[in-house]
């Protein structure tokens, strides 16, 4: 009887899925460029933001360098790097999974971006390298992978941070409810792992794919556990920026004084994690130094008075530090400050800062790029500096993305190139609704696309 019942579901299944398909439309066939919609003044203009060519053309041409790219995955991190055995399946999961378009990951989040990216870079694919293991109180928080790309502007090096082991052993916990009662996976002796109770199979399905799949990670972050992921973080960030911990300060420092532009590509929830280990970076170098022989002002540079006297009324207020000499009050910066002030482009897929800082007291986003504003205007003198391009990709129909804002972070109106890209990730049905798992899990050749090329691949919101 069991089977009667699946084989009369399939049949209705694939004639709603052919009647659907008929009628279902992508509203974004092409990727459109909006201004943020508290944009005030003319906002007819063209949109036109750099993509990693134009970054490469326009430092590493002119200087000695390469241009690194930071990546972060986000939440519902399957396969995310660590041993990602493939879930039990039973004959239903297969039709579903064939039916909303979900697929089986074989290979893991870092080599599927590399690989989008050489694709939308038109070089030859390249395996992703283990990078280091960060641990916090002897257990392993975030992982790091490796690669380098060779292209016609120039070399890049990319790092991609992964963090979702933090919550794997929380996700483990959850697991006992991943099942229903006759479809559970069995052990050698062919006895079922686990006693489930009887399940409606979609409520089944969301409960496993939703809940303790994705809403387990923004859960975990926002609890206890985020301190040991914004430990273990900071400190991939500072590596990534080619920097070094030291084991005294437990400040980051320069490592091999590169200048190295920066391009970061952030998902979901990995845009505030690594926002936040940032900040927690520049905090805990600002914090004066209790320890003996140690310098009061950690500074990694030293600025002339000309150009700390645009952030100060006297630029000879100072200090004198032991190990690095005069440091100016009014310019005392760090290495991970110069480095994320230097970042050219942030590129935000599903960006869902707009809705997690509602849960945090402090706004580690806007701080920090309002604090990179002032910075390169007060440099604008020193050298040319482009405004910083901070683009949100996201789905429309994606429920757990959202658009920017300037007034998200009270940011300044000036000095940013703040624009969303609206895309389709998957066709919408009669004008009613969209896939939502398609929805939040775009084509990484779709956004990569755009990352590559910038504003060449979109068109203008009229």
């Amino acid at each position: 009887m069991k089977f009667l019942h699946i084989a009369i579901l399939i049949v209705i299944l694939l004639f709603v899925a052919c009647t659907l398909l008929v009628a279902s439309t992508r509203p974004y066939p092409q990727p459109v460029a909006e201004h943020p919609v508290d944009r005030v003044g003319d906002i007819e203009d063209e949109i036109v933001f750099d993509g990693v060519k134009d970054v490469m053309e326009t430092f590493t041409n002119s200087e000695d360098g390469k241009l690194r790219m930071i990546f972060t995955h986000g939440m519902c991190s399957h396969n995310h790097g660590s041993e990602s055995p493939q879930e039990h399946q039973n004959a239903l999961d297969k039709i579903f999974n064939a039916l909303l378009g979900i697929k089986q990951q074989e290979l893991e989040w870092a080599q599927r971006r590399s690989n989008a990216l050489s694709d939308a870079l038109g070089i030859d694919r390249t395996d992703v390298k283990k990078g280091k293991i960060y641990k916090v109180n002897n257990e392993m928080i975030v992982s790091t992978k490796m690669a380098t790309y060779d292209t016609n502007e120039g070399e890049i090096e990319a790092h991609f941070l992964i963090w979702g082991h933090a919550v794997d052993k929380s996700r483990a916990k959850l697991k006992y409810e991943n099942y229903q009662e006759g479809y559970e996976p069995v052990d050698k002796k062919g006895m079922p792992k686990y006693n489930s109770p009887k399940r409606a199979y979609l409520n089944n399905r969301l409960r496993k794919e939703f809940v303790n799949s994705c809403l387990m990670d923004p859960v975990v972050y926002l609890g206890q556990r985020g301190n040991d992921i914004r430990q273990g973080m900071k400190q991939a960030v500072c590596d990534a920026f080619g920097g070094q911990i030291n084991d005294d300060s437990k400040v980051c420092h320069n490592r091999d004084n590169n200048k190295d532009p920066i391009v970061l590509v952030s998902e979901s929830l990995g845009s505030v994690i690594f926002v936040d280990a940032v900040a927690t970076l520049i905090e805990e170098f600002k914090k004066p130094s209790t320890e003996k022989n140690q310098p009061v002002h950690r500074c990694d540079t030293w600025t002339p008075p000309s150009i700390a006297s645009q952030y100060s009324d006297s630029p000879w207020s100072f200090d004198w530090n032991p190990f690095l000499g005069l440091s100016w009050d009014a310019r005392c910066t760090s290495f991970v400050e110069e480095h994320f002030f230097n970042i050219s482009s942030i590129f935000l897929d599903t960006n869902q800062i707009p809705l997690l800082h509602q849960a945090k007291a402090t706004d580690s986003f806007g701080y920090l790029l309002n604090e990179a504003r002032e910075h390169r205007e007060g440099r604008a003198k020193e050298k040319s500096m482009k405004n910083i391009q901070v683009i949100a990709i996201s789905d429309p129909n994606d429920l757990l993305s959202y658009r920017l804002t300037h007034d998200h972070f009270n940011l300044h109106p000036d000095g940013f190139q703040l624009y969303n890209v609206l895309i389709s990730n998957a066709g919408t049905y009669l004008g009613i609704i969209e896939n939502p798992l398609k929805a939040h899990n775009p084509d990484p050749a779709d956004v990569f696309s755009i990352i590559v090329e910038g504003s060449k691949v979109v068109k203008s919101a009229k």
